[in-house]
């Protein structure tokens, strides 16, 4: 009886929705379960196999015109390709939903996406970032979370329910850092009768600064609070964005590579970082496919894993001898 609670306690350890690893499996280097944010492109699918990616994480905006059918086409090839897919739930307005009607009909393009055969759904996008949800609103993204995440859950029990993944916007002692951030909404749901986390598989974070930057204030790292987070929702702890741009940036991209060489080594860098963290991390999407171009306006246009022609870069061949 002993040896049985044993492991029934190992294999509940183990299990995520329905990611079944075997203990340490999701450390170990060239055996990480690794994704990438990407388009679902017959020619990006085929890269993604390519750099031996196990997940692609997309999304078409709920409101853009045909963005279920894009989704649904996209969801079957990437699975006829061995591919995994999580789907990323946010409004084209990039506000969270105004009224009930917005709220219901939010939720129920997620579940359709669930219906379809999403391996995962992630609900909103950076909840605590501006550029994507107005002024963020811990009240705002708890009730919604809540709401879609028991929708998803009851329509289709299998699929992996992602919360948000949390912006570095906000610096520590910020409303709007990660931590704080979380740690408002759990309280103000549960001062509400509800547990905002309930139907929740897998807390989401994104991180772009440097892995090991901590003393510098404008290049902040939020996974200095990745245990703090883990811990405080008793979910593990889905890296669904983290990067390596190629461009000078300010803020919590700062102090970024300015070589290809480099960026590679900054890569390096995040997945020993993530192994030293005492949490469980069952996947990781890095950002993204393929440069975007030559354009240097953003962060984004460098931070590809190939270049804008699909040639490898240094970086990419980083993310597939980790990828399993």
């Amino acid at each position: 009886m002993k040896r049985l609670l044993v492991l029934a306690f190992v294999s509940c350890f183990v299990l995520v929705g329905c990611i079944i690893y075997p203990p340490g499996d999701h450390y170990a280097a060239g055996h990480r379960v690794m994704g990438i944010n990407q388009g679902l492109s017959t020619q990006e699918l085929n890269a993604a196999v390519g750099l031996h990616a196990r997940w692609v994480r997309h999304g078409e905006d709920f409101g853009w015109p045909n963005a279920l059918k894009n989704m649904r086409t996209g969801i079957s090839a990437a699975h006829a390709r061995n591919l995994k897919v999580l789907a990323l739930v946010h409004p084209s307005n990039h506000l969270y939903p105004a009224t009930t009607t917005d709220l219901n009909n939010l939720s129920s393009y997620a579940v359709q996406l669930a219906q379809s055969g999403a391996d995962a759904v992630e609900i909103l996008n950076e909840a605590n970032n501006p550029d994507f949800v107005g002024t963020p609103d811990y009240t705002k993204w708890a009730y919604d979370h809540y709401v879609i995440s028991k929708n998803v859950k009851a329509a289709s029990p299998a699929t992996i329910v992602v919360s948000s993944g949390l912006s570095p916007y906000g610096s520590p002692g910020d409303a709007t850092n990660p931590l704080t951030f979380t740690q408002n909404a759990i309280t103000w749901s549960g001062s509400h009768s509800f547990r905002m986390f309930k139907y929740t598989d897998v807390f989401g974070l994104h991180t772009y600064a440097n892995p090991f930057r901590v003393d510098d204030p404008a290049t902040w790292n939020n996974l200095n609070q990745a245990q703090q987070m883990s811990d405080l929702t008793k979910l593990p702890l889905g890296i669904t964005e983290f990067g390596t741009p190629l461009l000078p940036l300010t803020g919590c991209c700062a102090i970024s590579p300015p070589t290809e060489t480099a960026q590679a080594q900054w890569l390096t860098d995040y997945m020993n970082r993530f192994d030293s963290l005492p949490v469980w991390i069952p996947f990781y999407f890095t950002l993204t496919n393929c440069t975007a171009g030559t354009a240097s306006g953003t962060a984004e246009t460098t931070m590809g894993l190939l270049r804008c022609d699909y040639t490898a870069k240094p970086n990419g061949v980083v993310f597939a001898n980790n990828a399993a």
